[in-house]
């Protein structure tokens, strides 16, 4: 599992399994394990953060990580649990992504994945993961920074990247900027 606070250029192949540790067997996993439509990793950690959908097997929720420094680049937390009783395929690959610019344009994102190292990969029965990915405007011309995301999970866990479904958008906007003041000032 990535650490929250580092974007994931690195491979998914570390999808993060949350079961009991120590659990011994399949009576102690499945009241440990993922609760479908909890939106909650296993053994009480907590609650998926940002906006939530169910596609297939999954329960997925997706929150904005924001730079304060103006980027291009856009980072998004996806937590998932596997709501079946099955392995699922996660296909982070399958996603399609759009985001908004400072002027309001519209651009198509892109996962940054300079090395190639993000796959589809398993996710057992009733376990749970998080990723945190990096999205980026792939045209000339590039914003200035990114104000919103919304990131297509339907083919989240489709598991064939050739398969359609119906869109299912989760979006994620930039919080409105703090403005400090010194001391005295109204």
């Amino acid at each position: 599992m990535l650490a929250p606070e580092r974007v994931a250029r690195s491979r998914i192949a570390a999808v993060a399994l949350a079961l009991c540790a120590g659990a011994a067997g399949a009576a102690a996993i499945g009241a440990c394990g993922y609760r479908p439509g909890s939106f909650r990793g296993a053994a009480g950690r907590a609650s998926f953060a940002g906006q939530r959908a169910t596609v297939g097997c999954l329960d997925v929720a997706v929150a904005g990580r924001w730079s304060p420094t103006p980027t291009v680049a856009q980072a998004v937390q996806v937590d998932f649990g596997n709501r079946c009783d099955r392995p699922v395929v996660v296909d982070f690959t399958a996603l399609r992504a759009v985001g908004r610019d400072d002027g309001g344009r519209e651009h198509a994102l892109a996962i940054h994945d300079p090395r190639r190292e993000i796959h589809p990969l398993s996710l057992e029965a009733r376990t749970a993961g998080r990723e945190v990915i990096e999205l980026r405007a792939g045209a000339a011309g590039q914003p200035a920074r990114m104000q919103s995301a919304c990131v297509d999970v339907a083919r989240l866990a489709s598991g064939s990247r050739g398969q359609r479904a119906a869109p299912r958008w989760l979006c994620v906007s930039r919080p409105p900027e703090r403005v400090v003041r010194a001391e005295g000032e109204p």
